[in-house]
């Protein structure tokens, strides 16, 4: 019986996967790429801090940048680092909608940051 349980479990894993690898969607979200980002952006998100500070002073000025701006940049680490533990743990279940990135832009390094 034990088995027969595993075997229907890892039927419907296989089948979850199988699923979301073929969905048909424009920018190709599958559980595989919310793993690895889950994954990149808990690996990177500490420097989050960093690019927000320089940012912060770029638009607003050094005085900003060392206040708010490490303010600001602290809670964007977190909220990365905390983001890309939830999309490393959960990269199988569809949520947010057909593994849709819940931060943008989707990874730290991207071309939209730089």
């Amino acid at each position: 019986m034990k088995e027969k349980a595993k075997r229907v479990a890892v039927f419907f894993v296989l089948v979850l996967f199988m699923s979301g690898m073929i969905a048909p969607d424009v920018f190709a979200q599958t559980p595989i790429r919310k793993l690895g980002r889950g994954l990149a952006n808990f690996g990177t998100g500490i420097l989050e801090l960093p690019y927000t500070v320089v940012d912060v002073a770029e638009e607003e000025g050094y005085l900003a940048a060392v206040t708010y701006g490490v303010v600001k940049g602290i809670a964007m680490s977190l909220l990365r680092i905390g983001i890309g533990v939830y999309e490393t743990v959960t990269f199988i279940i569809p949520l947010p909608w057909r593994y849709a990135p819940i931060l943008e832009p989707e990874f730290m390094m991207s071309e939209d940051t730089f």
